[in-house]
């Protein structure tokens, strides 16, 4: 074994030292955000480092491949993020290639009021103009 798989070994039986600490309601912390990551999401993760690979690498590429397979598309494509996700989608509805059913500027897109400002600024980066849904009682704010 190389020196290589040695520390990959080592990344993996760390993981198995973790202690899984049991659920007590009301008393167990419920993080609102953070890291849930197995064996081989930390493998993955060392093996990126190792290979100072800071962007998509080889593993990205087959699942953009795969992924589009399985839904039925040419390509796919991922993101950074899910915020970089929602101005690529909102964007591409603005295509001039979708004719008659592009979005365009002035249009109006109808959003929750409790969105996130990441959701708000797609539709406004793209001269779009921002509906607030306020809930059941379909108040809008323009």
């Amino acid at each position: 074994m190389s020196d290589r798989d040695d520390l990959l070994g080592y990344i993996r039986a760390f993981h198995g030292q973790e202690k899984i600490q049991p659920f007590v309601p009301g008393a167990t912390e419920i993080k609102v955000s953070g890291a849930c990551l197995d064996a081989d999401d930390k493998t993955a993760l060392s093996v990126a480092a190792l290979d100072m690979r800071i962007t998509a690498g080889d593993l990205a590429h087959k699942f953009e491949t795969s992924f589009a397979r399985k839904i039925g598309m040419r390509k796919a494509r991922l993101t950074n993020s899910g915020s970089s996700a929602s101005l690529l989608a909102l964007t591409a509805l603005t295509a001039p290639e979708l004719g008659d059913a592009r979005l365009r500027p002035g249009d109006e897109v109808v959003t929750a009021a409790s969105g996130f400002p990441t959701t708000v600024n797609p539709i406004m980066q793209n001269g779009l103009k921002v509906l607030a849904w306020l809930g059941a009682a379909s108040l809008m704010i323009r």
